[in-house]
Protein backbone atom coordinates (compact mmCIF):
# COMPACT_ATOMS: atom_id res chain seq x y z
CA UNK A 1 0.00 0.00 0.00
CA UNK A 2 2.71 2.40 1.02
CA UNK A 3 4.77 1.36 -2.55
CA UNK A 4 1.41 2.12 -4.41
CA UNK A 5 1.29 5.58 -3.04
CA UNK A 6 4.77 6.52 -3.14
CA UNK A 7 4.33 5.39 -6.97
CA UNK A 8 1.33 7.71 -7.52
CA UNK A 9 2.34 10.63 -5.41
CA UNK A 10 5.61 10.68 -8.00
CA UNK A 11 3.70 10.26 -11.17
CA UNK A 12 1.19 13.52 -10.02
CA UNK A 13 4.98 15.06 -9.42
CA UNK A 14 6.61 13.79 -12.66
CA UNK A 15 4.19 14.23 -15.72
CA UNK A 16 4.02 17.50 -16.15
CA UNK A 17 7.59 17.83 -15.68
CA UNK A 18 8.38 15.20 -18.20
CA UNK A 19 5.87 17.32 -20.32
CA UNK A 20 8.17 20.03 -19.54
CA UNK A 21 11.03 18.14 -20.98
CA UNK A 22 9.59 16.85 -23.84
CA UNK A 23 7.72 20.22 -24.92
CA UNK A 24 10.61 22.37 -24.45
CA UNK A 25 13.93 21.45 -22.58
CA UNK A 26 14.74 18.70 -25.46
CA UNK A 27 14.66 21.73 -28.30
CA UNK A 28 16.26 24.10 -26.11
CA UNK A 29 19.45 22.01 -24.80
CA UNK A 30 19.93 18.74 -27.14
CA UNK A 31 23.06 17.74 -25.86
CA UNK A 32 22.18 17.34 -21.69
CA UNK A 33 23.55 14.13 -21.03
CA UNK A 34 21.72 11.00 -19.32
CA UNK A 35 23.47 11.83 -16.20
CA UNK A 36 21.52 14.75 -15.80
CA UNK A 37 18.47 13.52 -16.65
CA UNK A 38 18.86 10.55 -13.82
CA UNK A 39 19.61 13.29 -10.99
CA UNK A 40 16.96 15.27 -12.20
CA UNK A 41 14.88 12.03 -12.02
CA UNK A 42 16.49 11.71 -8.16
CA UNK A 43 15.36 15.47 -7.16
CA UNK A 44 11.48 15.03 -8.37
CA UNK A 45 11.60 11.48 -6.65
CA UNK A 46 13.00 13.86 -3.38
CA UNK A 47 10.15 17.04 -3.93
CA UNK A 48 7.39 13.82 -4.42
CA UNK A 49 8.36 12.74 -1.31
CA UNK A 50 8.04 16.24 0.52
CA UNK A 51 4.63 16.44 -0.97
CA UNK A 52 3.55 13.40 0.87
CA UNK A 53 5.07 14.48 4.26
CA UNK A 54 3.60 18.02 3.68
CA UNK A 55 0.12 16.80 2.50
CA UNK A 56 0.46 18.48 -0.94
CA UNK A 57 -2.51 17.58 -2.92
CA UNK A 58 -4.72 16.17 0.15
CA UNK A 59 -7.03 18.77 0.50
CA UNK A 60 -7.32 19.80 -3.53
CA UNK A 61 -8.11 23.23 -4.48
CA UNK A 62 -11.61 21.85 -5.80
CA UNK A 63 -13.44 20.85 -2.59
CA UNK A 64 -11.69 23.71 -0.40
CA UNK A 65 -15.08 25.71 -0.02
CA UNK A 66 -15.86 22.80 2.42
CA UNK A 67 -14.33 24.40 5.00
CA UNK A 68 -16.38 27.32 5.33
CA UNK A 69 -13.52 30.24 5.02
CA UNK A 70 -10.38 30.24 2.87
CA UNK A 71 -8.24 31.81 5.79
CA UNK A 72 -8.59 30.20 9.09
CA UNK A 73 -6.48 32.91 11.39
CA UNK A 74 -6.51 29.70 14.14
CA UNK A 75 -4.86 27.54 11.56
CA UNK A 76 -1.66 30.33 10.69
CA UNK A 77 1.06 30.69 13.49
CA UNK A 78 3.05 34.64 12.98
CA UNK A 79 5.24 33.70 15.76
CA UNK A 80 8.30 32.88 14.77
CA UNK A 81 9.93 29.57 17.92
CA UNK A 82 6.70 29.27 19.38
CA UNK A 83 5.79 25.29 18.48
CA UNK A 84 6.12 23.34 20.43
CA UNK A 85 9.13 20.54 21.02
CA UNK A 86 12.32 20.73 19.50
CA UNK A 87 11.87 17.98 17.47
CA UNK A 88 9.66 19.84 15.08
CA UNK A 89 12.28 22.03 14.03
CA UNK A 90 14.82 18.93 13.76
CA UNK A 91 12.72 16.83 11.46
CA UNK A 92 11.83 20.74 9.34
CA UNK A 93 15.57 20.83 8.60
CA UNK A 94 16.35 17.46 7.88
CA UNK A 95 13.29 17.98 5.48
CA UNK A 96 14.88 20.33 3.59
CA UNK A 97 18.39 19.11 3.26
CA UNK A 98 18.53 17.43 0.50
CA UNK A 99 17.10 20.45 -1.48
CA UNK A 100 20.18 22.62 -0.38
CA UNK A 101 22.22 19.16 -1.41
CA UNK A 102 20.67 18.66 -4.55
CA UNK A 103 20.47 22.33 -5.94
CA UNK A 104 24.03 22.80 -6.37
CA UNK A 105 24.80 19.37 -7.62
CA UNK A 106 22.88 19.32 -10.13
CA UNK A 107 22.54 22.62 -11.19
CA UNK A 108 25.72 25.23 -11.36
CA UNK A 109 23.46 28.38 -10.62
CA UNK A 110 22.81 27.08 -6.82
CA UNK A 111 26.78 26.78 -6.42
CA UNK A 112 25.88 30.23 -4.58
CA UNK A 113 24.47 30.27 -1.22
CA UNK A 114 21.83 33.10 -1.94
CA UNK A 115 20.40 31.21 -4.57
CA UNK A 116 19.61 27.81 -2.78
CA UNK A 117 18.44 29.74 0.35
CA UNK A 118 16.14 31.85 -1.48
CA UNK A 119 15.09 28.76 -3.45
CA UNK A 120 14.42 26.71 -0.23
CA UNK A 121 12.64 29.64 1.34
CA UNK A 122 10.01 30.05 -1.52
CA UNK A 123 9.68 26.53 -2.17
CA UNK A 124 8.62 25.99 1.50
CA UNK A 125 6.99 29.50 1.63
CA UNK A 126 4.49 28.34 -1.60
CA UNK A 127 3.55 24.69 0.60
CA UNK A 128 2.67 26.84 3.54
CA UNK A 129 0.31 28.67 1.83
CA UNK A 130 -0.72 26.06 -0.09
CA UNK A 131 -1.85 24.26 3.23
CA UNK A 132 -4.52 27.12 3.91
CA UNK A 133 -6.02 24.78 1.18
CA UNK A 134 -6.07 21.52 2.98
CA UNK A 135 -7.11 22.23 6.64
CA UNK A 136 -3.31 22.24 8.38
CA UNK A 137 -1.16 24.50 10.15
CA UNK A 138 0.60 27.11 8.25
CA UNK A 139 3.50 27.92 10.46
CA UNK A 140 6.33 30.42 10.29
CA UNK A 141 8.69 27.92 12.26
CA UNK A 142 8.20 25.53 9.67
CA UNK A 143 9.69 28.43 6.66
CA UNK A 144 11.96 29.33 8.72
CA UNK A 145 13.36 25.18 9.52
CA UNK A 146 13.21 24.65 5.82
CA UNK A 147 14.91 27.59 4.75
CA UNK A 148 17.88 26.60 7.13
CA UNK A 149 17.57 22.81 6.14
CA UNK A 150 18.12 24.34 3.01
CA UNK A 151 21.60 26.09 3.53
CA UNK A 152 22.70 23.52 5.97
CA UNK A 153 22.34 21.22 2.82
CA UNK A 154 23.99 23.40 0.38
CA UNK A 155 26.93 23.77 3.07
CA UNK A 156 27.37 19.72 3.48
CA UNK A 157 27.43 19.79 -0.59
CA UNK A 158 30.38 22.48 -0.69
CA UNK A 159 32.39 20.85 1.89
CA UNK A 160 31.88 17.10 -0.08
CA UNK A 161 32.62 18.83 -3.04
CA UNK A 162 35.67 20.60 -2.28
CA UNK A 163 37.21 17.13 -0.50
CA UNK A 164 36.08 15.42 -3.63
CA UNK A 165 36.84 17.10 -6.48
CA UNK A 166 40.16 19.61 -7.17
CA UNK A 167 39.59 21.02 -10.05
CA UNK A 168 37.50 24.37 -11.51
CA UNK A 169 33.82 23.61 -11.76
CA UNK A 170 31.55 24.03 -14.53
CA UNK A 171 29.82 27.00 -14.54
CA UNK A 172 26.52 28.13 -16.18
CA UNK A 173 26.97 29.78 -19.80
CA UNK A 174 24.82 33.25 -19.57
CA UNK A 175 23.80 32.42 -23.04
CA UNK A 176 22.14 29.78 -22.04
CA UNK A 177 18.13 29.83 -23.05
CA UNK A 178 15.59 30.66 -20.26
CA UNK A 179 14.59 27.49 -20.22
CA UNK A 180 18.33 26.07 -18.83
CA UNK A 181 18.81 28.59 -16.39
CA UNK A 182 15.37 27.86 -14.93
CA UNK A 183 15.10 24.94 -15.76
CA UNK A 184 14.66 23.64 -11.94
CA UNK A 185 12.50 26.59 -11.36
CA UNK A 186 9.93 24.80 -14.14
CA UNK A 187 10.16 21.20 -12.30
CA UNK A 188 9.27 22.84 -9.05
CA UNK A 189 5.98 24.97 -10.27
CA UNK A 190 5.22 21.93 -12.99
CA UNK A 191 5.78 19.28 -9.87
CA UNK A 192 3.32 21.51 -7.64
CA UNK A 193 0.92 22.14 -10.28
CA UNK A 194 0.84 18.41 -11.18
CA UNK A 195 0.20 17.11 -7.29
CA UNK A 196 -2.77 20.11 -6.60
CA UNK A 197 -4.82 18.83 -10.20
CA UNK A 198 -4.27 15.25 -10.55
CA UNK A 199 -3.75 14.11 -6.31
CA UNK A 200 -6.45 12.35 -5.36
CA UNK A 201 -5.94 10.30 -2.52
CA UNK A 202 -9.55 9.22 -1.58
CA UNK A 203 -10.08 8.18 -5.05
CA UNK A 204 -6.62 6.45 -5.11
CA UNK A 205 -7.60 3.85 -2.41
CA UNK A 206 -11.18 2.99 -3.17
CA UNK A 207 -9.29 1.88 -6.84
CA UNK A 208 -6.72 -0.36 -5.33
Amino acid sequence: MLTLTVLYTYFCTIIFCIVFQIGFLLKAQRNLSIKHFLWVYVFIFYLALVYMVTGIGIGNNWVMGRYGTLIRISEINLLPFSSEGISTYILNIILFMPLGFLLPTIWPQFRTIKNTACTGFFFSLAIELSQLLNHRITDIDDLLMNTLGAIIGYLLCRALFKMIYKRDEKKLDDKSSLVIQYEVIFYLVCSFIGMILLYYPFLFRKII
